[in-house]
């Protein structure tokens, strides 16, 4: 992030129209940039933001925020949880531990008060946070926050310098792509096809895929 940018007014999300603006500019590089600035005033990022801005009360309405959770969604994060202290225990010591001996512990915590469901009725089985859970409990510094970013940078053989894997397939051909979403030629499988419908594999490299 530049510091010029702080002077753009991001919104807190990008729309439809927002992404359509880049896709027909051609660049993903830009594309990139407003993404990543997106993230950077966003609640989930757990590093503060000068212009942090609020979740929107579409994603606070589906689980988004830190008002309400449910017991499969803390088991669902803390599975997540147990998966990277365990995938980063020979690599990165630090976030390995972090995971297994202070993260991983608070969703158990949090899971072992979460009433039964048919105590929930209310909320159609929906837990609404309390005070206590988010402050003292320590939820409001992990729940629905970025805290595992996946790293695309690697060492270039034979120095100490790094340098970004690529992320985007170099062999998807976006302008068929297009092409078909506009039914002006037929997807590959030769099948026929309807405007507005495409199906799109292997946007990402293996590289990319890999580091997910």
């Amino acid at each position: 992030e530049n510091t010029d940018d702080n002077d753009v007014d991001f919104p807190p999300l990008l729309d439809s129209d927002d992404i359509a603006y880049f896709f027909e500019e051609n660049d993903l590089d830009g594309l990139h940039w407003a993404l990543a600035n997106v993230f950077a005033r966003s609640e989930r990022n757990p590093t503060s933001h000068p212009k942090q801005q609020p979740l929107s009360a579409t994603l606070v309405s589906r689980g988004g925020g830190s008002t309400y959770t449910s017991e499969y969604k803390l088991r669902c994060d803390l599975e997540q949880a147990q998966h990277i202290a365990e995938e980063y225990q020979s690599t990165d010591k630090e976030k390995s531990d972090l995971f297994a001996n202070v993260i991983s512990p608070m969703y158990e915590a949090m899971i072992n008060q979460i009433p039964p469901l048919d105590q929930l009725q209310r909320t159609e089985g929906l837990y609404p946070f309390k005070p206590n859970d988010l402050q003292n409990g320590g939820m409001s510094e992990i729940y629905n926050k970025a805290l595992h970013h996946t790293d695309i940078d690697e060492y270039v053989v034979g120095s100490k310098q790094q340098k970004s894997i690529d992320i985007v397939n170099p062999n998807l051909n976006v302008e068929a792509i297009q092409q078909q979403w506009e039914g002006a030629i037929p997807p590959p499988d030769g099948l026929p096809g309807a405007p507005g419908v495409v199906v799109v594999d292997d946007i990402l490299t293996k590289e990319a895929l890999e580091r997910i």
